[in-house]
């Protein structure tokens, strides 16, 4: 598992609710980037195996 960190401005940190230690997935195309919730992002891709596997 990767250890790294990243600085997110207190604001940013205050408005989405975010504490040290959460986990959070960095995802991007051409357009920018997104962060979201680890645990959002795996429910959605057990979701989606869940659907791939019927």
């Amino acid at each position: 598992m990767f250890k790294d960190n990243i600085v997110i401005p207190k604001a940013a940190r205050d408005k989405f609710d975010l504490k040290a230690g959460d986990r959070i997935i960095v995802v991007s195309d051409e357009q920018g980037i997104a962060l979201l919730p680890a645990e959002f992002f795996e429910s959605k891709m057990r979701e989606v195996m869940e659907l791939i596997s019927r």
